[in-house]
């Protein structure tokens, strides 16, 4: 949108003249008065231009002009940050001519010198004559693009537009403020009509049962259909119950492989469909299954056969098919079945509206807007998306006169057939601050049904200069994000667990944009955004796809021109990029491609034209070699590399970006070195480095990266002078945040260790420390002890894992002050017989403790009422594990007894576990018994998988412990239940079929 590129340009304004001031460079000299007047005229037009868009809508040459004005702001913004690089490149360059170099080690283990210092009078030279021809055209592109503008601004007069002033922002609720919206209004009778068709006896019916629901976008038809999936009723009923989001293009490969991974299988290997049948089909016998495919598109009966061919379980199985368009039901042959889904009746619209429009609302503040807000829920036409995003609205609306305008606008007259679609969601958009608008409408770059990451999105809004000018970027984002949240614009929040609970800092997890939603953030961004799919290799003309974004209306095709800044391309197995793709690539802004597991590409062809591109995710694209010519994107601010596991190296020339801020190569487990130069990264912020398994160090350099948040895996060499990065260059990052991992900690210098003062990072909230090595294996014991404590957390350490530890105790000074800790893992530590007294920790909620072979006895000191000597501890609470809900042992062959009864005996007003929801016991062979204390908690979930003792004992009706557990639920012995939803197998040969 305009309003948002404006915003860009004029922020990027005030960031280069505050440099100029601040730093006294003149790189472009003789423009102020230019400069000066460009500030001028987009200030002016900025004034106008929110009323702009809204009258784009119904008057065309409105519209003309604004895309006139997006034209010659994105070209500025391209000059503006042109001329903020030199400024940055010329800082760095200063730097290293005063600068000592860092060594680090070639490939041929010699040193090497990261920044040469030059001498040569003859580089200096071309430097300068380099630096004064940049001017010129600086300059020349500035008076160029500023007369463009000034025809722009002198015809907004032609339009009568109304000048707006920017409006403080209220303050807002936070994320945990979400609307609980697990209620469903009006649906009820529709419910109980959909299972008992689901659940209706057919046993004489050999074919497969398909129930459609037919429906218009935004109507309810995948809530609907959530509601039946999650019915108790029905997950007793079926063997199997598998959930895959289909949506357009149908492509039967990617459907098929979900119906795998549904059964706990890896799915990636299969490549041709006839594999991948055969396998469902091996997966399916003998259950009764319900597979739901929600929003499905494709008429192509074709398609539909191939899928449906191994769809034959045992009778009874259905499928459940939600759709827009009738047409699809009847390919399906479900003509008898179809469920036509209506709209809300005005009732359930009100009680829909009212919990969204009045939450956390007072009766006094309600008074007098009732009336308002049922005639503005009636404009919806029953539709719950429209309701909830209207809804969402008005919750921020606290004035009779405010509900009054939004029922009044002039929105709700216009006869257009989109635009009557999208009225509640315009109202609601153009409600937004700029920043908010702007950010929203990036997400059309996305595919429908995509899982929208939270820190990736907010990363990407940054490296489209959104976020400038804040004092946090990220904070800023987030503020944004739960803002578009709570208007519910974003849906579909992955819990934490099981138990159904957001995540414990109070987040939220992976989200998605409705259809609906995504088809308006597509009609916002119509000229500017593209999904392109290409097609097998084929002739030119044919190769290119527009995926449109109204599929629920008459198709329509985008043309790949100058205009697109956004685009999406997703490539299958055997694509190559057609060449009329080069010809606009050079105005793309973001790029992201999607690639099929096995598909190749020629990417370096592409890359040189992408010479204004601010965002690229090339994740999972079978990359194994990243071009030099890389270096070349100076305006590269986000690289998504990700999932490259073939990729074993990054070009030196990376290390001339210097305004990139996020760099991920997040599992590129072939990786083993790092560019040499990275230090000059100076605006890196974020490093994605986690499961890079045969990374051997950081550069030196990395130690210089002051800005960075982000740093996610460390591996610490033994010989801390030989160039690497080491875990003393950490006390220098005093903006680092979220999770470190440390590799190798058992190669530490104690003293060494000391110096990372990782208890002063109190924004780092977690922590892996594995002392496992790679190398011959020399470490003292004792060492690694003093190594443990002198890795003192911040108490705002939220998550901790220990593991490949060979102390032999782990009763630490600061272990027991981790206040905030909600999750621990302890994994690998050999020589531990106890374990730490982790029941005082108060905010424990998981805690999963794996292959400490040497544990014999759980006791009083892991409840942490005891000391290791016996000795009775004072503690401040009388319960033990007070918040924890999910506890997993594993592999620890040698455990034999879990006693959590003697001190409870003494003090019987201890409480133990009072919050434990999961307990899982796997490969614990000598363990004979669990504790008594497990009969007092509120146990959902039990599941003791290898245990050749226990798996007997806990045998139900039979076994010794049985009365220990029967009040559990769901109890699951060796994979199979033994009991499920408080329903207990009577089976004579103690299996039980029925609850497999």
């Amino acid at each position: 949108m305009a309003e948002a590129v404006v915003s860009a340009v004029l922020d990027q304004l005030v960031s280069i003249i505050g440099q100029q001031v601040k730093q006294e460079v003149r790189l472009v000299k003789g423009v102020k008065k230019d400069v000066a007047k460009l500030n001028s005229n987009f200030q002016a037009i900025q004034a106008v231009v929110e009323d702009a868009e809204k009258k784009q809508i119904s008057d065309a040459r409105v519209r003309d002009w604004l895309e006139k004005l997006k034209d010659v702001s994105y070209d500025m913004d391209d000059v503006l940050d042109d001329w903020s690089s030199a400024i940055l490149k010329s800082k760095i360059q200063q730097q290293e001519q005063t600068g000592v170099g860092n060594y680090l080690p070639d490939k041929d283990g010699n040193k090497k010198v990261c920044f040469p210092i030059p001498t040569s009078s003859l580089c200096f030279l071309r430097s300068q004559v380099k630096r004064m021809g940049m001017k010129r055209e600086t300059a020349i592109r500035i008076r160029e693009l500023n007369e463009k503008l000034d025809v722009i601004a002198i015809e907004k007069e032609n339009y009568s537009f109304i000048h707006t002033r920017a409006v403080k922002q209220l303050e807002r609720q936070k994320t945990t403020s979400l609307v609980d919206v697990s209620q469903v209004f009006g649906r009820e009778n529709d419910a109980n009509i959909f299972i008992n068709m689901l659940l209706e006896n057919d046993e004489d019916n050999r074919g497969l049962t398909i129930i459609p629901i037919v429906g218009m976008g935004g109507i309810g038809k995948t809530t609907l259909a959530q509601l039946v999936f999650n019915d108790s009723r029905v997950k007793s009923h079926f063997d199997k119950q598998i959930w895959v989001c289909v949506s357009d293009p149908f492509d039967e490969i990617k459907i098929g492989k979900a119906i795998i991974e549904a059964f706990e299988m890896d799915a990636r290997n299969f490549v041709e469909l006839e594999s991948i049948v055969q396998c469902i089909h091996k997966c399916i016998r003998g259950k009764r299954f319900l597979l739901v495919l929600d929003d499905v598109w494709t008429e192509d009966q074709e398609k539909w056969e191939n899928l449906k061919y191994p769809l034959t379980g045992e009778a009874g199985s259905r499928i459940l098919v939600t759709t827009r368009k009738r047409e699809v039901a009847i390919m399906m042959r479900a003509e008898t079945r179809i469920m036509n889904l209506g709209v809300l009746s005005e009732k359930d619209s009100w009680f829909l509206f009212s919990k969204f429009a009045l939450f956390d609302r007072d009766m006094e503040d309600c008074e007098g807007i009732e009336e308002i807000g049922t005639e503005i829920a009636r404009k919806c036409k029953g539709l719950p998306l429209a309701i909830k995003i209207l809804g969402s609205l008005m919750r921020f609306k606290r004035s009779k006169t405010h509900w009054e305008e939004v029922l009044d606008n002039e929105l709700w007259k216009l006869e257009d057939v989109k635009i009557k679609l999208f009225t509640p969601l315009l109202l609601s958009y153009y409600d937004l601050p700029p920043l908010e608008k702007r950010c929203f409408s990036y997400c059309s770059i996305f595919p429908k049904d995509y899982d929208l990451d939270k820190e990736r999105l907010i990363q990407m809004w940054m490296s489209q200069g959104y976020l400038r000018g804040k004092e946090s970027p990220e904070k800023a984002g987030q503020d944004c994000f739960n803002n578009l949240a709570m208007r519910s614009f974003f849906q579909d929040f992955q819990k934490n667990d099981e138990s159904n609970e957001l995540r414990n800092d109070g987040s939220v997890g992976p989200c998605k944009m409705h259809d609906t939603v995504h088809d308006f953030a597509q009609f916002l961004t119509d000229t500017e955004c593209c999904i392109m799919e290409i097609n097998e290799v084929k002739e030119e003309k044919e190769q290119l796809n527009t995926v449109s974004g109204f599929s629920s209306f008459p198709s329509q095709s985008h043309c790949f021109d100058k205009k697109v800044r956004h685009s999406t391309l997703v490539l299958p197995m055997k694509a190559e990029l057609p060449s009329s793709i080069c010809n606009v690539a050079k105005h793309l802004r973001s790029l992201f491609i999607l690639c099929s597991r096995n598909a190749t590409f020629n990417f370096g062809v592409l890359l040189p034209h992408l010479t204004r591109l601010r965002t690229l995710t090339l994740s999972r694209c079978n990359i194994s070699i990243l071009p030099e010519e890389i270096g070349q994107l100076v305006h590269l601010r986000y690289l998504d590399l990700s999932g490259n596991r073939t990729l074993e190296e990054l070009p030196n020339s990376l290390c001339n970006l210097c305004n990139l801020q996020t760099l991920r190569i997040f599992r590129c487990s072939r990786i083993r070195r790092l560019p040499e130069e990275l230090g000059k990264l100076v605006n890196l912020r974020h490093l994605h480095n986690g499961h890079c398994g045969l990374l051997q160090g950081l550069p030196k350099g990395v130690g210089r990266l002051t800005c960075l948040k982000t740093l996610e895996d460390l591996v610490l060499r033994r010989n801390i002078n030989n160039g690497y990065f080491s875990i003393g260059d950490l006390n220098k990052l005093n903006n680092l945040e979220g999770c470190i991992s440390l590799r190798w900690c058992g190669s530490l210098d104690v003293g060494e260790a000391a110096k990372a003062n990782l208890k002063n990072k109190k924004y780092v909230v977690s922590l892996e420390l594995d002392f496992g090595m790679t190398f011959e294996d020399t470490r003292n014991i004792q060492d690694e002890i003093l190594i443990l404590e002198a890795l003192e957390p911040h108490p705002n350490l939220s998550y901790l894992s220990i593991s490949n530890y060979r102390g032999e105790t782990l009763s630490t000074r600061w272990m027991s002050l981790l206040i905030n800790l909600t999750e621990f893992h302890l994994k690998d530590c050999e020589n531990c017989e106890s374990l730490p007294p982790l029941g005082q920790l108060p905010s424990l909620q998981s805690l999963e403790i794996s292959y400490m072979t040497s544990v014999k006895m759980v006791g009083a000191v892991f409840l942490g009422t005891e000391t290791e000597d016996n000795n009775e501890m004072i503690i401040s609470s009388i319960v033990s594990f007070p918040k924890l809900k999910n506890l997993r042992f594993s592999h620890m062959n040698q455990w034999k007894e879990w006693d959590g009864s003697a001190f409870a005996r003494k003090n019987t007003s201890l409480r133990i576990m009072p919050s434990l929801y999961s307990l899982e016991i796997e490969s614990c062979d000598s363990l004979e018994a669990v504790p008594d204390f497990l009969q007092s908690t509120p146990l959902q979930h039990l599941s003791i998988k290898s245990c050749l003792m226990l798996s007997d004992r806990c045998q139900n009706g039979t076994g010794k412990e049985w009365f220990k557990i029967s009040h559990i639920p769901n109890i699951k012995i060796n994979y199979r239940y033994v009991q499920k939803d408080n329903c207990v197998s009577h089976d004579n040969d103690g299996s039980d079929n029925s609850l497999e």
